[in-house]
């Protein structure tokens, strides 16, 4: 199942998102879990497929 972003994100022609994350603990396990994703530094690269 997409999550509603990459099917947004995807009906644009967006095939890489960048955003900022949080520290906590809760934020970084949702992080951990998003597919196609790989964390960098304070942000997240989330291909779009």
């Amino acid at each position: 199942m997409k999550l509603e972003i990459q099917t947004y994100t995807k009906a644009r022609h967006i095939d890489t998102l960048i955003d900022l994350t949080a520290a906590n603990d809760e934020a970084q396990r949702f992080y951990k879990s998003v597919p196609d994703s790989v964390m960098k530094d304070v942000g997240i690269w989330i291909d779009i497929k």
